[in-house]
């Protein structure tokens, strides 16, 4: 078995850094690829608005760079929680984790996994980007809500049946595969960090998928 490190917490004056660098380059640069976007669809002519390209633009960063960020994030806490007791509360992201230990997947797990990243960005694609898909999501939801907190509660819900349509057959399938293994087998630890990887790409996903979707809605109600 593999040593754990030691649980770790970024300093602050990391965490700074980096949203220093998220505001004063992410923010200019993604505003500067909008109006060089927005002026290459004008001479190309392309029938899209301007508030429409940002939807596209913005889909693209949750598809393409924070979608691959929130697996190894998300993998990262559920490997730091294996094995914790049904009683003990799990709170995510509010304690100190460890890397997870480096793995080497055989070559069909890696293209497994590179083939669930692409399907995965190029879902959000399709979710977050088009305008007649935002629309259709706000539909159906103001149709199973009566006000802003039921709505609320119609996002939540959907989000925790899709959460569980992806992780549920992960969880059947992975789980049976490592019980049969003795706690000192070293193709355990293997089995292990492959499920946490998989269950991580599954809440990775229905989180971007959200976040995709609230930002298209925001673009759609106030731009």
């Amino acid at each position: 078995m593999t040593s754990a490190p030691e649980p770790t917490r970024p300093s602050l004056a990391k965490q700074l850094l980096w949203a220093g660098l998220a505001v004063g380059v992410g923010v200019p640069l993604c505003l500067g690829a909008w109006i060089g976007l927005v002026l290459a669809g004008d001479r190309l002519g392309w029938s899209l608005t301007a508030d429409e390209v940002f939807s596209w633009l913005t889909a693209a960063l949750v598809a393409l760079l924070l979608w691959p960020i929130a697996i190894r994030g998300a993998q990262r806490q559920l490997w730091h929680f294996r094995g914790r007791p049904p009683g003990e509360p799990a709170r995510w992201s509010s304690e100190p984790t460890a890397p997870v230990p480096e793995e080497s997947p055989a070559a069909g797990e890696r293209w497994a996994r590179a083939a669930i990243v692409a399907v995965g960005a190029a879902s959000l694609l399709a979710i977050c980007g088009p305008r007649a898909v935002t629309l259709a999501l706000l539909g159906g939801l103001d149709a199973a809500s009566a006000g802003a907190r039921s709505w609320w509660l119609a996002l939540q819900f959907g989000a925790f049946i899709l959460m569980l349509a992806l992780v549920v057959p992960v969880l059947w399938v992975t789980e049976r595969r490592i019980r049969r293994r003795p706690r000192d087998d070293p193709g355990r630890e293997r089995l292990e960090l492959a499920q946490s990887w998989y269950l991580g790409a599954g809440l990775a996903w229905v989180m971007c998928a959200i976040v995709g979707f609230l930002i298209a809605f925001m673009i759609l109600r106030y731009l």
